[in-house]
C-alpha cells in the first residue's frame, strides 16, 4: 500500500519490513487548543507555514543516518478548511503532536546537534506512557525549528497545569507567598525581560487578557523553563 503526499510516495512496506510482528497504521489528530503533551521539549519541530503547500512530510529515523530505515512519518495535510496531522508508524502509539499556534501543530524537540543538521524529536508515546524518540534530518526538509526562549517571551503567559505557581523577588530568590489565590486561573503574565531560565513578569490578576478590567499585582521573577529547558508556562495558542 502507498500514499502520495505532496509529491512524496510513502510506502507502508518500508515500515512493516522493520517490524516482524507489527503492522503500519495511521493515527490522525486535528489541532486543538490547550496543552495535552506534558513534556514540550526544548522547542517544537514543525512543518512549513500552513498555506505554503497542500501537504508536507517529515521522516523520522532511528539513527542520525538517512540511509537507515524510517521508523515513522509525520504528515500535515489540508482539506481546504482545516489542517490534519498524521503519524504513520508500526504499532499502536499516540502521536506527540500539540498545537503551538493557531491550528498549527508540531512535535517536541528533545535535543538538537550543534551542527544544526539533526533534531531528536518525541514523535509518539506508547500506551504505557513511554516516549518514542527518533531523528529528523533538518537539512533534508523544509521545516521549522522553534525554540522556546525565542517564542514564550512574546506571549501573554500562564503557568502550565502541572506547575505550582511560584513568584520570586529575584532569580533564584526565596518564594514570595500570598501572591495568587490557590487554584485561580484569572491571571496573566506579561514578560518584561529574561535572564537564562528566569523571566521578569508583570502579573495581572484579574487578567487583562482580552478584557479591560485587569489589575496589576506587581512585578516578579518566575522560572519559566525547568532544569531541562522545558516550559513551565504556556499561552493561548488561538488568541482571545
Amino acid at each position: 500500500m502507498r500514499w502520495r503526499i505532496g509529491g512524496i510516495v510513502v510506502l507502508a512496506a518500508c515500515l512493516c519490513g522493520a517490524a516482524p510482528s507489527q503492522s503500519t497504521g495511521w493515527r490522525t489528530i486535528k489541532p486543538r487548543p490547550g496543552v495535552r503533551v506534558k513534556d514540550l521539549g526544548i522547542g517544537v519541530l514543525t512543518f512549513r507555514t500552513p498555506g505554503e503547500v497542500p501537504a508536507d512530510t517529515l521522516t523520522v529515523y532511528p539513527t542520525m543516518s538517512t540511509r537507515s530505515r524510517a521508523i515513522a512519518y509525520l504528515i500535515q495535510r489540508g482539506d481546504g478548511a482545516a489542517w490534519n496531522y498524521r503519524l504513520v508508524t508500526r504499532g499502536d502509539f499516540t502521536p506527540q503532536f500539540f498545537e503551538y499556534g493557531g491550528e498549527q501543530c508540531g512535535v517536541p524537540i528533545d535535543s538538537v546537534l550543534d551542527s544544526g543538521y539533526w533534531a531528536r524529536v518525541q514523535y509518539a508515546r506508547t500506551q504505557a506512557g513511554r516516549l518514542k524518540l527518533g531523528w529528523v534530518h533538518l537539512a533534508r526538509h523544509q521545516n521549522r525549528v522553534v525554540m522556546w526562549p525565542a517564542v514564550l517571551p512574546r506571549h501573554a503567559l500562564f503557568f502550565a497545569d502541572w506547575v505550582t505557581p511560584e513568584f520570586h523577588g529575584q532569580p533564584g530568590g526565596e518564594t514570595r507567598t500570598g501572591i495568587l489565590e490557590a487554584g485561580t486561573r484569572d491571571y496573566i503574565l506579561h514578560s518584561i525581560r529574561v535572564e537564562g531560565a528566569w523571566m521578569l513578569v508583570r502579573l495581572m490578576a484579574p487578567s487583562d487578557y482580552c478584557q479591560d478590567d485587569g489589575v496589576e499585582r506587581g512585578r516578579f521573577w518566575i522560572r519559566y523553563l525547568d532544569e531541562r529547558g522545558r516550559p513551565r508556562v504556556w499561552f493561548f495558542t488561538r488568541g482571545c
